[in-house]
C-alpha cells in the first residue's frame, strides 16, 4: 500500500475528508510489525489504548512476501496495514527497515491529518541471544532514525518470544 492509499484509508477510518488546513486526529498510533504472532496482537491491543486511530506498518524486503503478509494480516486483524517496499540499495539489514519507516512517517506527518504520530516499536527481549541481538539492533536503528522527526513520539514495547 502506498502512502496515498494509506491517507485515503485514514480518511475513511475517521469518516470524513479532512481539509488539509485542519488537524482531524490528535494522535495516530503507528505499529511497526515484522510478523504476525501473539506479541503483535498484544502490541495492537496496547496501541488501541493509546489511540483509536491505528496503522500497522510492515516493511517488505522480498517482493513475494507482500501478498502473503497482507493475506495473513487480514485473517488475524482488521487494523489497517500499510506495506512498504524496502529499497535494495540500502547498506544494512537494519537500514532496510528503519529508513523506509522514517520516510513513510514523514510523509504521513506532512498530510496534516493528525497532530502527532506515536510510533510503537516492538523490542524483542527474548533470552535467545540471536533473537534479542537482531531485534534490538533493528529497534535501535528505527528509534535513532525517528528521534529527531518533529511530531513523532517513540514508544518501546518490550516482548519476549513464547510469552
Amino acid at each position: 500500500m502506498n502512502n496515498n492509499a494509506t491517507i485515503s484509508t485514514l480518511k475513511t477510518a475517521i469518516g470524513k475528508d479532512c481539509p488539509m488546513d485542519k488537524e482531524c486526529i490528535e494522535v495516530l498510533a503507528v505499529v511497526a510489525v515484522s510478523d504476525i504472532n501473539d506479541a503483535v496482537m498484544r502490541l495492537l491491543d496496547y496501541a488501541k489504548v493509546l489511540s483509536g486511530n491505528i496503522l500497522a506498518l510492515h516493511v517488505s524486503t522480498e517482493p513475494t512476501e507482500k501478498t502473503i503478509f497482507a493475506t495473513r494480516w487480514k485473517f488475524f486483524t482488521n487494523v489497517p496495514l500499510s506495506i512498504i517496499d524496502s529499497p535494495k540499495e540500502l547498506s544494512s539489514n537494519k537500514d532496510m527497515i528503519a529508513q523506509p519507516i522514517k520516510h513513510h512517517i514523514e510523509e504521513l506527518l506532512t498530510s496534516k491529518l493528525y497532530r502527532s504520530v506515536a510510533v510503537i516499536i516492538p523490542e524483542n527481549t527474548s533470552k535467545s541471544f540471536r533473537h534479542s541481538l537482531t531485534g534490538s539492533a533493528t529497534a535501535r536503528s528505527i528509534k535513532n532514525s525517528l528521534s529527531h522527526v518533529n511530531g513523532v513520539v517513540i514508544v518501546n514495547f518490550p516482548f519476549s518470544l513464547g510469552t
